[in-house]
């Protein structure tokens, strides 16, 4: 299953008397790393939203907003107590009459009274109510990121089969060079093995590695071979139920490694143009597959 880290959701979830609306977006990360701010009276819930975030997301960074309103307006700031103000100025008029102080009462007396601005906190029970609607909301939210995750993921996977198919495509016409190749290989292990004989005394030693190294360079089957079994699980990678990433980013490793290699055994123009495209689609997909899980 390809599925993309990079994503947007967003959820909301109401009451009578609450809103709750929550966004979150997530980028590409090696981990599941999730960032928010919330206000204090839910910071108890934090470690919960994180778990429920990093179960549904598995990786990226993502980072979360919310938006919280009581009857239409935003919650958490502090609010004037009118009761608290009113009680204050009588309080201080006594204080005024019983000390026969001169001068009025002042709106910098009047800030000094303790507790004159409320936190808009709300009471547990109310708590509670808001939890379970951030809750609903933080579902919906993730609902729809991981939606547009595997929508993105969708066209990531067309993307990566195309490539596959060149990759594929490059290393048939590989093999429809290497026998060629390996006439001409001969031709010339031929040749060297002419020029070492006209020498008064051959040196045996010297014409066994010749024939060693020269056998091994142009030998190319192998890296053939390992490239179709890659191929193979490439193509079940795509296919699988569970996220793939991280097994297509060893494959890309062995893919990029075996061309290489052919490539350096090559010695034939028209199979090192080939290898230089392959790498370039392994490329290709080496970038995509670190945007997915």
């Amino acid at each position: 299953m390809i599925i993309s880290m990079t994503g947007f959701g967003k959820g909301s979830a109401a009451s009578e008397s609450y809103t709750v609306n929550v966004e979150l977006s997530s980028v590409n990360n090696r981990f599941c790393e999730v960032y928010t701010r919330l206000p204090r009276f839910l910071l108890m819930y934090e470690g919960t939203i994180h778990n429920m975030v990093k179960n549904s997301a598995l990786r990226g960074k993502v980072n979360l907003s919310f938006n919280f309103e009581e009857n239409g307006k935003a919650m958490g700031s502090s609010k004037v107590d009118p009761e608290i103000v009113l009680n204050a100025i009588e309080t201080l008029k006594e204080i005024q009459r019983i000390g026969n102080l001169q001068g009025g009462i002042q709106l910098s007396d009047v800030l000094k009274v303790p507790d004159l601005f409320s936190n808009g906190l709300p009471t547990p029970e109310k708590t509670a109510q808001i939890w379970e609607l951030t809750q609903d909301a933080l579902n919906k939210a993730l609902t729809q990121l991981l939606e547009m995750r595997q929508n993105e993921g969708n066209a990531i996977k067309e993307d990566f089969a195309q490539r596959l198919q060149d990759l594929k495509n490059g290393l048939a016409e590989i093999e429809l060079l290497a026998p060629n190749r390996s006439k001409i290989a001969h031709e010339k292990l031929k040749e060297r093995i002419t020029a070492l004989i006209e020498i008064e005394k051959i040196n045996h030693d010297r014409l066994e590695f010749e024939i060693a190294l020269l056998s091994d360079k142009i030998d190319i089957q192998e890296e053939i071979t390992r490239l179709k079994s890659h191929f193979d699980v490439f193509d079940a990678a795509l296919q699988a139920k569970e996220p793939s990433g991280k097994k297509l980013n060893f494959l890309i490793q062995e893919l990029n490694r075996e061309v290489n290699t052919i490539g350096s055994k090559a010695n034939d123009a028209e199979i090192t143009r080939q290898t230089i495209l392959m790498k370039e689609s392994i490329e290709q997909i080496r970038e995509q597959v670190q945007n997915i899980i």
